[in-house]
């Protein structure tokens, strides 16, 4: 006997037999002979693949009891699984939904939870995605750990305790342009001036402030439109550049020495989000989606070489690798001539090596100190720390609160 995989009614001429009717999964065939009708039932299936699983997935902390979500459509699915966990093993069920973005309410304030997502269809479900962690707001995020120290050659782990304290979480809720803010009119490849400050302005291309001083920038919008640098301000002075957004840059979103950034939205950069030379504060910033749209780019989050008297602190490094139109590297990329360096207290995720730390200055690695930073398990594909030796890796931990290596992912 010969079976037809059909889903829905269909005529189909058989001799002698004819089908009189096909449901959804089964087909019931009726055959006539010599007057006797007999049915002979099969049950026809449809094979279906199982979807790939989601990739960029993102969780961002938006209140002290909210968590934001998003990913990248996974082909073929009809739904998605959403499921937490607050220590990294056992994981509970969310929700199940179509959409590719989700707000989980009901929080604890100040508490780490890691979401993962499942695509679904009539073939089953697909392996879990990438985790992505978040910790809602909430005044300070503490966690006790084994204090790291690192010796001229290797690092090692002592047995007393020690507590790391971070201030609340960077995202794009809590810095970039400020609440009630009206934008100026547009302007174009705009050239600063000494002793000036700009408030409330739109720039469209590059901002050039090249060799000026005591320069402000507070509550302003920069879109780099193809342009090199949002912002251009090298052998410069005494800039300050806060609460604003910039995106689109080209090589880097800023380039330059004598600046502080405070508390700025950077994101969707072609290159990286800072290229620094000298006498740079980086405070409280919220750099991700870098790399955007260049599958050859390198981008790291601050790149420094031949740099000195940095202090990059309180930011939040969100640069996972499997976000869709993304390519970056690492979240510090540091080599050649460069001393004096402090990375502390900084949230970091994702990159090849999460932190590159090299210097060939004699003696300038021990200058270099990455400590007390919390870093996200499983975001980096090499290793947390790919450094020289002599650079100071102290009190480093990870978002499940235990001891980070330079060997850790």
């Amino acid at each position: 006997m010969r079976f037809f995989n059909f889903k829905r009614s269909a005529a189909v001429t058989t001799k002698p037999a004819r089908v009189v009717m096909i449901e959804a999964v089964e087909a019931r065939i009726l055959f006539t002979t010599t007057g006797v009708t007999t049915t002979s039932s099969a049950i026809v299936m449809s094979a279906v693949a199982v979807p790939i699983r989601p990739t960029g997935l993102i969780a961002t902390a938006t209140s002290s009891s909210q968590i934001a979500l998003r990913w990248n459509a996974a082909a073929t699915a009809t739904g998605y699984t959403l499921e937490r966990s607050t220590d990294g093993t056992t994981f509970s069920h969310v929700t199940n939904l179509t959409a590719t973005t989700y707000t989980n309410t009901g929080l604890t304030a100040g508490k780490t939870y890691i979401y993962r997502v499942k695509a679904y269809n009539a073939g089953g479900s697909s392996t879990p995605s990438s985790i992505s962690t978040a910790t809602t707001f909430g005044g300070t995020t503490s966690a006790t750990s084994s204090t790291t120290t690192t010796t001229t050659t290797t690092t090692t782990v002592k047995t007393a305790t020690t507590t790391t304290t971070a201030t609340v979480q960077p995202s794009a809720r809590n810095t970039g342009i400020l609440a009630g803010t009206v934008l100026k009119a547009p302007v174009y490849n705009f050239k600063a001036a000494s002793n000036t400050t700009y408030t409330n302005m739109k720039f469209i291309g590059q901002v050039t402030a090249t060799g000026l001083t005591n320069v402000k920038f507070v509550s302003c919008y920069f879109e780099g439109n193809g342009n090199m640098y949002n912002i251009r301000c090298d052998n410069a002075s005494n800039v300050t550049i806060s609460n604003c957004e910039l995106v689109g840059g080209g090589m880097a979103s800023i380039w330059g020495d004598g600046f502080t950034a405070t508390a700025n939205y950077i994101h969707r950069s072609t290159g990286d989000g800072f290229k620094l030379g000298r006498n740079v504060v980086i405070k409280g910033n919220y750099i991700t989606e870098l790399g955007w749209g260049d599958p050859d780019a390198h981008a790291d989050g601050v790149q420094i070489r031949d740099g000195y008297n940095i202090t990059i602190s309180g930011n939040y490094f969100d640069m996972p690798n499997d976000v869709y139109n993304t390519k970056s590297n690492a979240a510090m990329f540091l080599q050649l001539n460069t001393s004096n360096v402090t990375f502390s207290g900084n949230w970091v995720r994702g990159g090849n090596y999460t932190i590159h730390a090299y210097s060939d200055l004699a003696g300038g690695n021990a200058t270099i100190k990455i400590t007390g930073n919390i870093f996200y398990s499983g975001s980096s594909r090499f290793g947390f720390g790919h450094i020289g030796t002599g650079v100071v890796w102290s009190n480093n931990l990870t978002d499940k609160g235990t001891v980070a290596l330079t060997s850790s992912k």
